[in-house]
């Protein structure tokens, strides 16, 4: 048993099942929001950092790429649910993002 669960679910606990497991799907909704989050403030600190001097923006690089790792880390350690929230988030986040792009554009 998992932190304080009882073990029995109700139907309306897990709506998705994917691989044999039922996804909590507000979990991995949260999940999402969160992979989605990861990818813009990296995306906005990379935009930012490309604006400094070579030295210092190879260190700062080197340094977020750590942090991603970290963050990834422990998304991995986490559940599936939450695993498979921040792959999906991280993943339809960029499409979108260009998408919002290239409308501000027009």
């Amino acid at each position: 048993m998992r932190h304080g669960h009882s073990g029995t679910k109700k139907p309306t606990d897990c709506l998705l099942v994917w691989k044999g497991c039922a996804v909590n799907s507000l979990t991995a909704l949260a999940s999402a929001a969160f992979g989605s989050t990861a990818y813009l403030v990296t995306f906005s600190t990379v935009g930012w950092l490309n604006q400094l001097a070579p030295r210092v923006k190879a260190v700062a690089l080197v340094l977020t790429g750590l942090v991603l790792c970290a963050v990834i880390g422990m998304v991995a350690l986490a559940s599936r649910n939450v695993t498979l929230g921040f792959i999906v988030g991280a993943g339809l986040t960029p499409p979108v993002h260009r998408w919002v792009l290239q409308r501000r554009k027009r």
